[in-house]
């Protein structure tokens, strides 16, 4: 008999955990793929739920044999979830100074009216958070980083692409100290969805939980209404499945994320 709506999810989530201390979405019979995303998110959950982790150790061991390739490749977004992972478990970590650097370069080109969005607002989002843990510096990439957004903000307020683009966006200007300019009435409205709560983009009915995340944190960020609250509920409780945790959308395979997403969203 279960005791706390959230054992389900802690259930699905142990479940989720490999050999080799890494965790993985794709995950039968003890055999899957280690993701360093997937490991992030299972100990943000763990960190939520105040859950103790079964053998951190063999997890930070598997963090520290993974963080030299991560260093090499220079994706930002993997580089990320290795400092989230390795904070949350005491590891140490090197100076990322240089990755900082030579990520910075690729993710803005000294032609920033090249610059293509698709991902790269969020991914200003990580390299500012890294920066921000104390591991590294790089004032030349966040000179970069700082100008592009300066420039693109502006736009963006005013027509926002997608939601999850807005919010990363934000989150680049409240950890750059940059004020920021308040959404409108108009433009929030036409973010929220009765069916769903908030919506992927302003002509779109497609959500996902990571949408309604963000809808939620630019509500709190800004003290915006939500509309449909109720909607919100409703499609958070259709995310759900068997296994105990929740797909990106109803229907959808679980996965940690959209797991971790949903626990923040019960929490909120």
């Amino acid at each position: 008999m279960e005791t706390t709506p959230y054992e389900p999810i802690e259930r699905y989530v142990r479940g989720r955990k490999m050999e080799n201390g890494a965790y993985s979405s794709i995950l039968s019979d003890g055999i899957g793929v280690p993701s360093i995303k997937d490991t992030d998110w299972a100990l943000r959950i763990f960190g939520s739920l105040h859950l103790p982790l079964a053998d951190p150790d063999t997890t930070l061991d598997w963090l520290h044999k993974v963080s030299g390739e991560i260093l090499e490749e220079g994706d930002i977004k993997s580089g990320y979830h290795l400092v989230r992972s390795s904070l949350a478990l005491g590891g140490i970590l090197p100076d990322f100074s240089g990755f900082l650097s030579e990520a910075a370069k690729r993710l803005v080109p000294g032609d920033s009216s090249f610059f293509e969005e698709d991902g790269r607002l969020a991914q200003c989002h990580f390299w500012l958070w890294i920066e921000a843990s104390g591991i590294g510096e790089s004032p030349e990439g966040q000179r970069r980083i700082r100008t592009f957004l300066e420039h693109r903000m502006p736009s963006l307020i005013r027509e926002p692409s997608d939601l999850p683009s807005l919010g990363h966006a934000l989150e680049s200007l409240h950890l750059l100290g940059i004020g920021m300019e308040r959404i409108s009435q108009k433009q929030w409205e036409s973010f929220q969805d009765p069916a769903t709560g908030f919506r992927l983009t302003p002509k779109s009915r497609m959500s996902t939980l990571e949408t309604l995340w963000w809808g939620k944190a630019i509500s709190r960020r800004f003290r915006l209404p939500i509309f449909y609250p109720e909607a919100v509920q409703c499609f958070l409780d259709e995310c759900r499945t068997r296994k105990g945790g929740y797909g990106p959308r109803p229907g959808a395979v679980p996965d940690l994320e959209s797991t971790g997403f949903a626990l923040e969203l019960l929490n909120a």
